[in-house]
C-alpha cells in the first residue's frame, strides 16, 4: 500500500477535460486511499466525481486544492483494471476520462444525487430492486433432523418456511408473504435463525423457483485434453500464453473452455470470456450459465442501469466467477484475473467504433 503519500493525481468522471489533475490528500485519507478509489475533488467552481490514478510524494503544480472526500461503499476499481485503462488510453489514443467514463457509466445518475460521500449509497438505493428471501437448505435440514426445536411454538415461521419449501427454496418476499398469509415478522425470525437469507434483485430478474440443476462436465476427446493440458499448464504457472483454438462449429471447442475455466476457479481466479455478439452467442453463454449456476455474470451495453449496477456489485464483490458478455466486458471489475477466452476472435464485432475506439481482442 502507498502509506502517507500526500498527494493524488486524479482523472475526472463525466467532464469534457482530458487531463489528469494533482490534489492534495486530507490527513485523515493519507495511507487509506488507493489508485482505484472514487473521489470528490473540487473542480472549477464546484464539485465533481474522479478516480485515482495514482500517489504521489509531490505534486507537478505549486497550489493544489485538497480532495473533498472518498466515496462511501465504492469498491475500488482492481489493479489489473486501473492498468488496462491506462493501456487502452495510450495505445487507442483516447483520454483516460474517455475509458473510465466506459468503464464505470453510472456517474452520471450519481451526480443528481449531489456530491457527498454517500452519492453512490444512495444511487443504489433509488433502484428498482425486488426483495428475494432464498432457503439455506443446510440449515433447514440440520433442523429437521432435530425436529425444528425452535419453531415449535411458531406457527407463522413454519407456514414461511413451507411456503418457501414448496416454491422451491427461492421467492419473492411480496410472494412468500401473500402465500403464507402472514406478516414480514415471521419472515424477518426465519432470516435471523439463519434458515433463510434476504437477497435483492432487479425486479424482472426475482423469479420464483428451484434453481436448475448445473450442467455436469463432459469427457475430453484427446485432442481437447491436449489443449486442456497445456493451457491449464499455462494458468498453473501463472505465466502470460496465448493460445488458438481452430476448429468448425461443434467441433468441442467451447467444452474446451469450460473445463480450463473449471481448472482456473478451482484454483481461487476468475475467468473472463469474450463474445463478438451477445445475440448471435446464445448458445454457448447458456452453457456456461448452465454449467455455473449463480457464479455467473452476463455483461453488455443493452444492460439497463438497475441490471448493471446489480451485476457490477456482484462482479466487484467477488461474488462471480466468470464475466461473460461482448468486448465492453472486459471493463468488467474482475479481481484475480487467471484466463481470458476471447471466441471467434477474427470477428469484426470486437472492434469499438464509437468512441473511445478500441479493439475487445487486443484489450483482452
Amino acid at each position: 500500500m502507498n502509506r502517507g503519500k500526500p498527494f493524488a493525481a486524479v482523472s475526472p468522471l463525466a467532464v469534457p477535460v482530458d487531463a489528469v489533475f494533482d490534489y492534495a490528500v486530507p490527513l485523515e485519507l493519507q495511507g487509506k486511499l488507493r489508485p482505484g478509489d472514487m473521489v470528490s475533488v473540487p473542480f472549477r467552481n464546484r464539485n465533481i466525481f474522479a478516480v485515482v490514478v495514482k500517489l504521489k510524494d509531490a505534486p507537478e503544480v505549486e497550489k493544489v486544492k485538497p480532495i473533498t472526500g472518498r466515496v462511501d461503499d465504492f469498491r475500488t476499481f482492481p489493479p489489473d483494471l486501473m492498468r488496462l485503462c491506462a493501456w487502452v488510453s495510450q495505445v487507442f489514443l483516447c483520454s483516460m476520462r474517455a475509458v473510465l467514463d466506459t468503464v464505470f457509466p453510472f456517474q452520471k445518475s450519481m451526480r443528481k444525487r449531489g456530491f457527498e460521500a454517500d452519492a453512490y449509497r444512495r444511487l443504489k438505493r433509488s433502484l428498482v430492486m425486488s426483495k428475494v428471501v432464498n432457503l439455506v437448505p443446510e440449515a433447514v435440514e440440520s433442523a429437521r433432523a432435530l425436529g425444528f426445536p425452535d419453531l415449535k411454538r411458531a406457527k407463522s415461521q413454519l407456514a414461511a418456511l413451507a411456503a418457501l419449501e414448496a416454491a422451491g427454496g427461492s421467492m419473492p418476499l411480496a410472494e412468500l408473504l401473500k402465500a403464507a398469509n402472514t406478516t414480514r415478522a415471521p419472515v424477518d425470525a426465519l432470516i435471523e435463525k439463519g434458515y433463510a437469507a434476504l437477497a435483492f434483485l432487479p425486479a424482472h430478474m426475482a423469479v420464483a423457483g428451484a434453481p436448475e440443476a448445473a450442467e455436469p462436465q463432459h469427457s475430453l476427446s484427446p485432442d481437447q485434453e491436449v489443449a486442456y493440458q497445456r493451457i491449464t499448464h499455462a494458468v498453473t504457472e501463472g505465466r502470460h500464453e496465448e493460445f488458438l483454438l481452430h476448429g468448425i462449429t461443434g467441433s468441442g471447442k467451447t467444452e474446451v473452455y469450460m473445463h480450463a475455466a473449471a481448472e482456473c476457479i478451482r484454483q481461487g481466479r476468475t475467468v473472463l470470456v469474450l463474445v463478438p455478439e451477445i445475440a448471435l452467442s446464445t448458445q454457448i453463454i447458456q452453457r456456461f450459465l448452465r454449467r455455473y449456476i449463480g457464479r455467473i455474470a452476463v455483461w453488455h451495453s443493452m444492460l439497463n442501469l438497475t441490471e448493471r449496477l446489480y451485476e457490477w456489485e456482484r462482479i466487484a464483490s467477488g461474488q462471480v466467477d466468470i464475466v461473460i458478455g461482448a468486448r465492453s466486458a472486459v471493463f468488467a471489475p474482475l479481481m484475480s484475473l487467471g484466463l481470458v477466452i476471447v471466441d471467434e476472435e477474427q470477428e469484426a464485432a470486437y472492434k469499438q467504433d464509437s468512441f473511445p475506439r478500441y479493439h475487445g481482442r487486443q484489450a483482452a
